[in-house]
């Protein structure tokens, strides 16, 4: 994890950064790493059948949608709900729980994106799904594997979890341009 960019988040929250929050922060990551317990799934489905599970309106040029569940486990969730009395430490774990889901879904749109390469493709920018399509993904992407429960009508994200997706696109080839010299020998040519 970064311990700046949990600051940022903390900042964003309206905490003033001290270097006693800073030397908080570090202390803190490290108290509570072995808590987080980072898994995904993903799958790719072709528009059509991705429509049928979404209402997001998808790019035109769209050849394939991948849908992926991150998750952490909720133990550092769990953490926080005991320390509930305090809410700098309440604020803190928070933001460590957002940059570790962050970092766990950087990391799955990484191994989407090198499927997409090969197929000459690039990511449209990942977007988180409403926890309401949840009980229609589930099945698809088999969150029980990574420990992520939903029920049939749940609309409620497991705690240290999120669920996003992400279009494939053709890559669009420019041709080289030609530089002045080679463009002359060519009329010579002719």
């Amino acid at each position: 994890m970064r311990n700046r960019e949990i600051a940022r988040l903390l900042k964003a929250q309206g905490l003033q950064i001290t270097p006693a929050l800073e030397a908080s922060i570090e202390h803190a990551v490290q108290e509570y790493k072995s808590l987080i317990q980072p898994a995904a799934v993903f799958s790719s489905l072709n528009p059509a059948e991705a429509n049928k599970i979404i209402s997001s309106p998808l790019p035109e040029n769209s050849v394939a949608v991948s849908f992926a569940a991150v998750t952490i486990g909720p133990q550092l969730s769990a953490a926080g709900a005991v320390s509930g009395a305090d809410p700098l430490q309440t604020s803190l774990l928070k933001s460590i729980e957002q940059e570790a889901l962050h970092q766990a879904g950087q990391f799955v749109l990484r191994l989407i994106q090198d499927q997409a390469k090969e197929e000459e493709c690039e990511l449209t920018q990942a977007l988180d799904i409403e926890a309401s399509f949840l009980p229609s993904l589930a099945g698809l992407l088999g969150i029980e594997r990574i420990g992520m429960k939903a029920g049939e009508t749940s609309a409620v994200m497991p705690a240290g979890s999120r669920i996003l997706w992400t279009s494939w696109v053709p890559v669009v080839k420019t041709s080289p341009k030609k530089s002045p010299s080679a463009a002359r020998s060519e009329k010579a040519a002719v």
